[in-house]
């Protein structure tokens, strides 16, 4: 027996690695070569598994993805202001991660519930009309113009799917196949929260029934910029 199949039989036996967790192997792997995503280890799927032993390893997660707010025209990349819960203490509830471009001087000013201080200082921006768009080709299976912290759209991309929160006005419908970079919403605020900024906030979750959330800033340090 490999070191390897030894380490994963002892995990397996101190129950730190589930029967859910290799499903979720599995549906990856099925993503990433084009199979139907079920997370049952069938013929062909094992079957790619055999045929790509001795092959180099699967792509990280996100290197297919674009970021879901392209860069300004400046070249300015949206930054992350707060993590994913397991990153960020201070919310033990954040299931996802809030998004925004920094802010310069020159920008004009989009109004109170736009601009972000930090330090009693203007740190961050979202101008006024910005748009969230597609990370990866995907299939839009809920969509919510009036949720209760802002329109909201659930984006399934195959091995997982992924979350648009706190939207001013969402662009696609139910049931809609997107590409790549397509438009979802209008980035807006959260009429739940008084102060309102707004900010995309954003979440990748596994497909299947139930909601459990995942660590989204492990996709987007791979992911692509693009304007």
């Amino acid at each position: 027996m490999s070191k390897v199949h030894a380490y994963n039989n002892q995990q397996r036996e101190r129950g730190k690695l589930t029967d859910r967790h290799l499903e979720r192997l599995v549906r990856h792997w099925q993503a990433a070569y084009g199979l139907d995503v079920d997370g049952m280890a069938g013929p062909k799927t094992l079957a790619t598994l055999a045929a790509n032993d001795n092959k180099p390893q699967l792509q990280p997660l996100g290197e297919d993805w674009v970021w879901p707010m392209c860069s300004l025209s400046d070249g300015r990349r949206p930054v992350i202001t707060s993590g994913y819960k397991d990153d960020n203490p201070s919310r033990p509830n954040h299931n996802g991660v809030d998004i925004f471009w920094p802010w310069i001087p020159s920008d004009p000013d989009p109004g109170k519930t736009r601009r972000v201080l930090s330090k009693r200082k203007r740190r961050w921006w979202i101008p006024v009309g910005a748009v969230a768009v597609a990370v990866r080709d995907g299939r839009c299976r809920d969509v919510r113009p009036n949720h209760k912290t802002g329109g909201l759209v659930w984006l399934d991309i195959g091995d997982v799917k992924v979350g648009y929160m706190h939207l001013e006005k969402v662009l696609v419908k139910p049931h809609q196949d997107v590409k790549q970079g397509d438009p979802i919403g209008i980035i807006g605020g959260n009429p739940a929260t008084k102060d309102a900024l707004a900010h995309l906030h954003f979440e990748v979750a596994e497909i299947g029934p139930g909601y459990r959330p995942m660590n989204v800033s492990k996709w987007l340090k791979n992911a692509r910029h693009r304007t």
